[in-house]
């Protein structure tokens, strides 16, 4: 039985690791999913602009998919900023 995740990692300039999940031609594409789910929990989590959240949300995709195909050894941690959130945006959230 093969694997149910697949990562790929494209070769060239820009080249990003992509996480696949099912077989063959039934493969799904999960990589975009993955990296909104974590950008919408970083923008709960400290608010802030939808990009910048978006960029680390990739940062953080390509790390997991970094150990998903290294030894973890091989994997430097990922430093992710989160600041504390104001008083007013923990209120406007209640």
């Amino acid at each position: 039985m093969a694997e149910l995740v697949r990562v790929e990692v494209r070769r060239g300039a820009g080249a990003r690791a992509r996480a696949f999940v099912g077989e063959g031609a039934a493969a799904v594409d999960v990589t975009g999913p993955i990296t909104q789910a974590i950008a919408h929990a970083l923008w709960r989590a400290r608010g802030g602009e939808a990009a910048e959240n978006w960029a680390d949300a990739e940062g953080v995709v390509e790390h997991l998919l970094a150990l998903r195909t290294a030894r973890a050894t091989e994997v430097k941690p990922l430093p992710v900023p989160m600041p504390a959130r104001s008083a007013a945006r923990k209120k406007s959230r209640r």
